[in-house]
């Protein structure tokens, strides 16, 4: 779902009982595999980037030869079908996003355990099951459907990131205790 809205896209599964689409996509997996494969494998790389650049000009080989039976390519019915009905890529790279369930502990803080990180929730969510969706950069905590957080991630062990309106008033002040204000 996260991957269709970000590309402003549809995902349509294939269909159920009899697909008729899969032995389309299994002959197309079946042609690249025998176009391209087939010939980088018995070859030695030492870098990705030459493997790469193998790769590419093995596509660019199957995509511009003339398929059978026709008087055009694979790249000139691209060009001429379906070019023009992209629309350009989102300027932010797509982050996988991963999700785990938890319960908001008694300090008003759910903990997210791939980091041993805990991230602050509002307080009047204590004691509640809550998911978080986290991804390189961000973590956000929904109750339901509603997000009730939003925190940048970070991946100190045992440390807590904390909003203070998060916070029940009376324990607000608390947010202003540091060591300086202890030794002045």
């Amino acid at each position: 779902m996260h991957l269709s809205e970000h590309y402003s896209t549809t995902i349509l599964p294939a269909r159920a009982y009899r697909p008729k689409d899969k032995s389309l996509v299994e002959g197309a997996v079946k042609i690249l595999y025998t176009r391209v494969y087939a010939h980088i494998k018995t070859k030695h790389f030492f870098s990705l980037s030459t493997l790469n650049k193998e790769i590419w000009l093995l596509l660019e080989k199957h995509n511009t030869s003339i398929l059978t039976g026709k008087t055009f390519s694979r790249q000139d019915l691209f060009f001429e079908l379906e070019k023009h009905e992209l629309s350009p890529l989102p300027q932010e790279r797509f982050e996988l996003r991963r999700q785990a369930i938890v319960t908001v502990l008694n300090n008003g803080h759910a903990f997210l355990g791939e980091d041993k990180h805990y991230y602050s929730v509002p307080y009047l969510n204590i004691g509640k099951k809550v998911k978080l969706l986290y991804t390189e950069t961000s973590v956000e905590i929904y109750l339901g459907h509603n997000r009730i957080a939003f925190h940048q991630r970070i991946k100190s062990p045992y440390n807590y990131t904390t909003i203070k309106e998060h916070m029940a008033s009376s324990h607000q002040f608390m947010t202003d205790w540091n060591p300086q204000r202890f030794i002045s």
